[in-house]
């Protein structure tokens, strides 16, 4: 199974919201794994009106076109005492159930720190002013 990612654009946002819907919200989620939410795709939908980074938005894609995945991204910041260091912030990650432990999912992260590389994150802390 080939595996393309390429940037989220505004016609893939309904099928991303019922991707983000089937992966986290289908029936036995919550009683097999004590995980799942129902409102992830919510999430996504304020993400991209918010403090998402549409840069950092990806689908992935069979080779037929067919959406099969979504990660995106935001800032953060990690805080302790006198010292706070901005992060990158990733989820949902969103695969459809029948598309998971595929690699889908890997595949989406993978690439998202690849793009990701191109953002002015340091690995040093910043003392608060």
């Amino acid at each position: 199974m080939e595996i393309n990612v390429r940037l989220e654009t505004e016609k893939d946002y309904r099928r991303v919201e019922e991707i983000t819907r089937a992966a986290f919200g289908y029936p036995d989620r919550v009683q097999r794994g004590q995980i799942g939410c129902p409102y992830e795709h919510w999430m996504v939908h304020e993400l991209r009106h918010r403090d998402g980074i549409m840069a950092l938005s990806l689908v992935a894609e069979l080779d037929d076109e067919t959406i099969v995945g979504h990660i995106i991204c935001s800032n953060a910041v990690v805080r302790k005492e006198d010292m706070s260091l901005p992060v990158l912030d990733f989820g949902p990650l969103s695969v459809l159930p029948e598309y998971q432990r595929k690699g889908v999912g890997g595949t989406l992260i993978r690439a998202m720190i690849e793009r990701a590389k191109q953002f002015p994150y340091s690995h040093n802390p910043q003392k608060k002013r």
